[in-house]
């Protein structure tokens, strides 16, 4: 069962985490250990659940070797050898 404010999606055969966050906390992905995260990260079973730095919105994972552009208002970001779409705050 997942519990309201939580949406899980398939992206690249892989099931990703995104937790609905409320204003004050940063949106996190759960990913899989070898992953490098856009921010920081917390140890979760055999993955890591990714915290986004706090001037990102939203985090999207894209992959490891993924040359995918990201949708209209989205930044592309390299975390190591991991591809992320970022979406900036506009306080930023």
């Amino acid at each position: 069962m997942i519990a309201s404010g939580l949406v899980v999606s398939a992206l690249f055969g892989m099931a990703l985490l995104s937790a609905e966050s409320p204003a004050n906390a940063a949106p996190s992905v759960l990913v899989e250990s070898g992953v490098n995260c856009p921010g920081s990260y917390v140890k979760a079973g055999r993955g890591k659940n990714c915290q986004a730095a706090p001037e990102y919105v939203d985090i999207i994972y894209l992959g490891e070797n993924i040359r995918e552009s990201c949708k209209p208002t989205y930044t592309r970001l390299n975390a190591g050898d991991s591809k992320w779409c970022v979406k900036y705050s506009e306080q930023y």
